[in-house]
């Protein structure tokens, strides 16, 4: 199969709160590095590129992480323009992160749902199985949210140890293409409507 060689920029958020280990997920499957505790949230929200090669297209992944931005109330709606996969994310050690995802769910849709298409992207993720022996939220309970909400994929996952990163963020880059893909159909069928209807206009005038 031949290769595509235009490389496509996909932006990719990562929504949950505080303390769930969003920048330190990312830092281990961009850079490979587990951050310590000098690593601490930043101000302002930052991204992180990955090239990578999607349904044998190359691409650019740009992950956008709020870096402690979400401390400060409601991520603004500016935030999320372009967005085309979001990735929320939970501690299974803080029950308080899961039941917080409902609100970070609405938030994303209200900001990134394009009614044209019927589902906007996302997958979930609960972090820090490293720590398992912690746990106060079950797989079953991820799950049943995921149902709930639209059969979001779910993994489990460890920033320390690399658990699941690359099946989490392969998927996640796939939705993301997928997403782009058909915002793109949209736009070039737009594009045709707008030139049939000057097309017509400009017979109407002769």
């Amino acid at each position: 199969m031949s290769t595509n060689n235009t490389k496509l920029k996909l932006k990719i958020i990562l929504l949950g709160d505080l303390g769930v280990g969003k920048t330190s997920v990312l830092n281990q499957y961009v850079s490979q590095l587990f951050p310590s505790t000098q690593f601490l949230s930043r101000i302002p929200p930052d991204f992180l590129v990955k090239h990578a090669t999607v349904n044998d297209r190359q691409v650019t992944l740009q992950f956008w992480d709020p870096a402690g931005l979400e401390r400060f109330g409601p991520i603004h709606k500016a935030w999320y323009r372009n967005t085309h996969c979001c990735v929320l994310m939970y501690d299974i050690n803080n029950e308080k992160s899961f039941q917080s995802l409902k609100n970070w769910l609405k938030g994303c849709y209200d900001a990134c749902f394009n009614l044209e298409i019927d589902n906007f992207p996302v997958i979930l993720l609960g972090n820090k199985t490293d720590d398992g022996e912690n746990r106060q939220v079950t797989p079953e309970q991820a799950l049943q949210f995921c149902a709930e909400n639209g059969d979001i994929p779910y993994f489990e996952t460890s920033a320390k140890d690399a658990t699941n990163l690359h099946e989490a963020f392969g998927t996640a880059a796939r939705f993301a293409l997928g997403y782009k893909d058909m915002l793109d159909k949209l736009a070039e069928h737009d594009k045709s409507l707008v030139s049939v209807e000057q097309s017509n206009r400009k017979k109407m005038c002769w």
